[in-house]
């Protein structure tokens, strides 16, 4: 687990990887990006993310993403959570730090922010994947390069379950493709560790996966595809 540099500034609580070795500018500059607007964005699924991307000098291409709730709740409280242990930023930073020490492709974790005592606000950094269409995107488009992505997919969904780690949210709209045909794997904010077997983490995968190919009227064969190949991969 990285040791992380903790600081306070403007009203947050700040945290860094102390590998970025910020400036008070370039903390400046982050901590402006957690005050100013934020664009909501819908992916190819409906899921929304509220996200600020810009460069900071010195550090390159960075994302912010702020929790937002879904559901009935977010009618009344949009984006506050009740402190209890570690924050969202927190424990989605940890769970890509575990990913990645698996040889999954994720999103470089960068640092997490809140503000707030027992009801915060929580954003989560992370360095920007350049040039990415989603799975559902290039399933969508009748891409001819979907199976061999699909591969990659497998590979990297099987890693996840060796580590016994469940993405429990993961579809074909959190999974990014780049121009090199690597992909990445998106929003671990709920992912937890899982104490069953690697089968029953197996037919979770796929179960998931599969209900949201029907739900959003995605081509079958990704479904196909993640089936086969977890289930050569786990029998």
């Amino acid at each position: 687990m990285t040791e992380l540099s903790f600081l306070d500034h403007a009203g947050f609580a700040l945290a860094f990887d102390p590998q970025l070795k910020l400036d008070e500018a370039q903390v400046q500059a982050l901590t402006g990006l957690l005050l100013g607007e934020r664009e909501v964005k819908l992916n190819s699924l409906g899921g929304r993310n509220c996200v600020t991307i810009a460069d900071i000098d010195g550090v390159g291409r960075v994302v912010v993403r702020q929790y937002m709730r879904g559901g009935f709740l977010r009618h009344f409280i949009q984006s506050r959570y009740l402190r209890c242990g570690k924050t969202r930023g927190e424990h989605e930073y940890r769970m890509l730090e575990a990913a990645r020490a698996a040889g999954v492709n994720v999103p470089d974790p960068l640092g997490f922010a809140s503000c707030g005592g027992l009801l915060y606000k929580a954003w989560l950094f992370t360095r920007e994947i350049p040039c990415t269409r989603s799975i559902a995107q290039c399933a969508e488009a009748d891409d001819d390069g979907l199976a061999l992505l699909m591969d990659s997919v497998i590979a990297q969904v099987s890693l996840l379950i060796r580590s016994r780690i469940f993405h429990v949210d993961l579809h074909p709209g959190n999974v990014l493709a780049d121009e090199q045909g690597e992909v990445f794997l998106l929003d671990f904010d709920k992912a937890s560790y899982f104490k069953g077997g690697l089968n029953q983490l197996r037919d979770l995968y796929l179960c998931r996966w599969r209900r949201a190919v029907i739900k959003h009227e995605l081509p079958e064969v990704l479904a196909e595809l993640m089936s086969h190949g977890l289930r050569l991969s786990f029998e």
